[in-house]
């Protein structure tokens, strides 16, 4: 049941055993000392028993009071409808959502169509009484080859209105037709009473039930199935993630290994060869490891070759790079050498020039004596 949301809705109102049941409510749960859950489990039962075995005279007085709560919400609902039109309309096209999304959930989806046709089978089975024609579909039945005849080429869409005004033009014919339709309509519900009161209903009645069961079974089934299906499919792309940044990270510290490396290259050339060829192997292995995770997904083989590729282009910018790097220490050595040479020589030729000049005593002496 949808309850109406807006505040001057009225009040629906209640069944004769409704009303027995809030005015004995309070009274039985002090009675049985009921509180909490059991409220809930056992009251509705426990008010059925009651109302069950209760005389003529209290039920007649509780139905008396329904009639004139009925009355009471008669009233009231229909100055609701003239005040409140509109939201009357949104609350019945809210029931009406409601009933369809029921409806669909449970006649629609995959499998549907099988479940329909399985019906549909256990009706021609055991001739399921229908239900009787109105006094304007029998008259409708009776009309339409006529007027198909006096209208050639008319659109299937356009009988219904020409039928109609047919059947507003003639008041007699109208009903003559309707009462047709209730002589009609007696002998069917006859036959419908006759058909749920015997054996074949039961056995129809579970039939139906069993393929309604097998199919909501198997739409829950799928539903589940493609819930796990979308719950695999985010852990994977996760999981790849996880691996791309995983392989950033070692490229990262790969070329920081590398920078480290190329700083201290002027202090000692032979440490740093040593470190180079250790970074080479570290990055070796970070492809192979790269290249068996690759091989374990037989869909990226050309991503494979890619790899390898740029595996070729590194080594030969890491043998370019190693020969360059030596040329530019021998010449820094050659330089250092250079520089050492010249500071030697000036120093030589220093000494000499201080060694033939002569001191300051003996100059004097040499004065002394003149």
């Amino acid at each position: 049941m949808v309850k109406n949301s807006d505040k001057n809705a009225p009040k629906k109102n209640l069944s004769g055993f409704m009303l027995y049941g809030q005015h004995n409510r309070a009274k039985i749960a002090e009675e049985k000392g009921w509180t909490g859950s059991d409220l809930i489990k056992f009251m509705s039962t426990e008010i059925g028993k009651r109302w069950g075995v209760e005389s003529q005279e209290v039920k007649d007085k509780y139905q008396a009071l329904a009639k004139e709560d009925k009355a009471r919400y008669e009233i009231e609902f229909a100055k609701y409808k003239e005040e409140h039109g509109e939201a009357l309309q949104k609350h019945l096209d809210n029931i009406a959502r409601c009933r369809k999304i029921k409806k669909d959930k449970n006649t629609k989806g995959p499998g549907s169509q099988l479940m329909k046709k399985k019906i549909k089978a256990l009706d021609a089975k055991y001739e399921i009484p229908k239900r009787a024609m109105s006094g304007y579909m029998l008259f409708a039945n009776e009309v339409r080859p006529q007027i198909i005849k006096d209208n050639p080429g008319l659109k299937v869409a356009q009988f219904a209105p020409k039928i109609a005004e047919k059947w507003n033009t003639d008041d007699a014919e109208k009903a003559r037709w309707n009462a047709q339709a209730a002589e009609v309509a007696v002998v069917q519900r006859k036959k419908i009473e006759e058909w749920r009161s015997s054996e074949n209903f039961k056995i129809y009645t579970a039939a139906c039930k069993q393929i309604k069961e097998e199919f909501l079974a198997g739409k829950k089934a799928g539903a589940e199935k493609t819930k796990a299906n979308k719950a695999a499919s985010i852990a994977s792309k996760k999981k790849k993630k996880e691996k791309e940044a995983r392989k950033k990270a070692k490229a990262k510290g790969a070329k920081g290994a590398k920078g480290a490396a190329a700083s201290d290259s002027d202090e000692d050339s032979d440490e740093d060869s040593d470190e180079e060829e250790g970074s080479d192997e570290e990055e070796e292995e970070s492809d192979k490891e790269d290249d068996s995770d690759a091989d374990s997904e037989s869909s990226e083989e050309v991503v494979k070759k890619k790899k390898k590729d740029k595996k070729k282009e590194k080594k030969e910018k890491k043998k370019e790079k190693k020969s360059k790097d030596k040329k530019d220490k021998k010449e820094k050595k050659e330089k250092k050498e250079k520089k050492k040479d010249k500071k030697k020589d000036k120093k030589r030729e220093a000494s000499d020039s201080d060694s033939d000049a002569p001191s300051p005593k003996r100059r004097k002496i040499e004065s002394d004596s003149d």
